[in-house]
């Protein structure tokens, strides 16, 4: 029979009771539940109080330093808990009183949104946990962008300020077919090392996504590429006719505005991301991968020893000189290609 002592089942009902408080997202979820700790927060309610004290017992927990620590919480652990539940708690109250609200939901207020904000700039930032200020200002700009990306392509009649290009781009530009990227594998054309060497990283890297029966039932492998044969792709695999031509698209509407010197609205160039987006949505660690690609190559062509250094030093993406926070609505298109990788696929 298992042993279990009293005080480890007092700390998990403390614990779970903690969660239960701070997880409320509905107003019924107390009366649906019977549970009081899963009511709404008010300004009588008794949540309150059994929250200071649970963090008066986490505070007891700390370990107060020296050797041997055991049944005891970190500083950091102790210190985060107690400043987050009291930080809510004391949130709550403000707009209890002097916002006159009735309830507040802490599921709601504390968590949701900005949860998902920071989980998109990490997700950004390549997934990487440690993000500093800068990055979250480039997202919050990346964000931004594409809203407005969003909402200047959708028809508005009331808008005093009709959408007037100076360049109108057909949609048949976009359509890059397999016959096209067939063409490109048995040409001379240099390019077609590139795009197919990096969607033979692409293959290598994601290939796990692609189930055993599809990968047997494609008969369209390059194996009869000249390059393939000579090149030694160090581990890659060599890819499937479908993967080079998503990437081929891919590059082919990057190149159309990298290389557009005159001015372009935001009409266009959300027409031009749309027709992508359905292509690259089936793997969204493949289209990050490429987005970084084309964004490392267009730093490198575009920006100074400063911006270039910061990118390999650092990888801050999108600072220094490609800072773009008063986009007017008619703006150069290369400024909108510092952002274009990003909301094309990490959104």
């Amino acid at each position: 029979m298992l042993s279990i002592s009293e005080g480890t089942i007092i700390f998990v009902k403390l614990i779970t009771d903690w969660f239960h408080m701070m997880n409320v997202k509905g107003s019924f979820s107390g009366i649906n539940t019977r549970d009081e700790c899963r009511q709404p927060w008010t300004k009588n309610c008794t949540s309150f109080k059994k929250l200071d004290e649970t963090c008066d017992v986490i505070s007891s927990c700390a370990w107060p330093g020296g050797q041997g620590r055991t049944q005891k919480l970190t500083k950091q652990t102790a210190y985060a808990f107690v400043l987050s539940t009291r930080a809510n708690v004391q949130a709550a109250e403000l707009l209890l009183t002097h916002h006159n609200f009735s309830y507040v939901l802490p599921g709601v207020f504390a968590d949701e949104a900005l949860e998902k904000f920071f989980g998109q700039a990490r997700q950004r930032s390549a997934g990487n946990f440690y993000i500093d200020v800068v990055d979250i200002n480039a997202a919050a700009e990346t964000k931004n962008l594409r809203a407005l990306l969003k909402y200047d392509s959708t028809p508005q009649p009331h808008s005093d300020v009709p959408c007037t290009c100076s360049i109108h781009i057909e949609e048949d530009q976009f359509d890059i077919t397999i016959l096209e990227t067939e063409d490109l594998v048995q040409s001379n054309d240099t390019i077609k090392h590139k795009v197919i060497f990096i969607a033979g990283y692409l293959e290598r890297k994601f290939r796990t996504n692609i189930s055993t029966a599809e990968a047997e039932d494609d008969d369209d492998n390059l194996t009869d590429s000249e390059f393939l044969t000579n090149l030694n792709r160090g581990g890659l695999t060599v890819p499937l006719i479908s993967t080079v031509h998503f990437v081929h698209s891919v590059h082919s509407a990057y190149k159309l505005f990298v290389n557009c010197n005159l001015h372009c609205c935001r009409a266009h160039l959300s027409q031009a991301l749309s027709r992508i987006d359905s292509a690259m949505s089936i793997i969204q660690g493949a289209c990050v991968a490429l987005s970084n690609i084309l964004l490392k190559s267009f730093v490198l062509d575009n920006s100074d020893r400063k911006t270039i250094w910061l990118f390999e030093k650092e990888g801050k993406t999108l600072i220094s000189k490609l800072s773009c926070s008063n986009i007017p609505v008619h703006s150069d298109i290369r400024v909108y290609m510092q952002f274009l990788p990003f909301v094309c696929f990490v959104y």
